[in-house]
């Protein structure tokens, strides 16, 4: 089984309007841990809150925290949001695809740093998948680690044709 992103980023401050745009986004289904902070913290870098301000789409959080944190950061940054979504069951994902108003599942990316959850759930859900880079690995829980390792076995990853180094 292999399992590829639509494309890859080193940081979601890298994906711009203009590229969604070229790719018919027309609204983003967005992880939290480790795609737009680290993992169990609830503050984020200046550059992804920058992003947010020039991004231009609407953007629904979807995660598999629980309620009480993803609540806390959504309300912060003005946005919808999903908690224990059960990814990657593609359920979370037409959910958020109907709390954005869009009817046509394909005009959604779905942006996070695991391909065992975010990336697959948004590949069965029929969304346009990009996969970043985590923050900061490091701060991963040891189950989020396994499945790291494994995420590399079976998804065989190549290149980051996008990484602005």
């Amino acid at each position: 089984m292999k399992i590829r992103a639509d494309d890859y980023f080193l940081k979601v401050e890298d994906i711009t309007q203009d590229y969604l745009a070229a790719h018919n986004v027309r609204g983003i289904i967005l992880d939290i841990d480790n795609t737009i902070m680290i993992d169990g913290e609830t503050q984020m870098t200046a550059s992804v809150s920058a992003w947010f301000s020039c991004i231009g789409l609407p953007v629904c959080l979807l995660s598999n925290g629980k309620e009480c944190r993803v609540k806390m950061i959504a309300d912060a940054l003005g946005l919808r949001y999903i908690s224990r979504a059960k990814k990657p069951f593609k359920g979370g994902y037409i959910k958020g695809a109907a709390l954005l108003g869009i009817a046509d599942i394909k005009n959604i990316a779905v942006i996070g740093d695991q391909m065992l959850s975010d990336i697959w759930g948004g590949k069965r859900a029929g969304c346009y998948t990009i996969k970043v880079e985590p923050i900061d690995p490091t701060a991963d829980p040891i189950t989020v680690k396994v499945k790291r390792g494994l995420e590399k076995w079976v998804t065989k990853e190549s290149v980051y044709h996008n990484i602005k180094k």
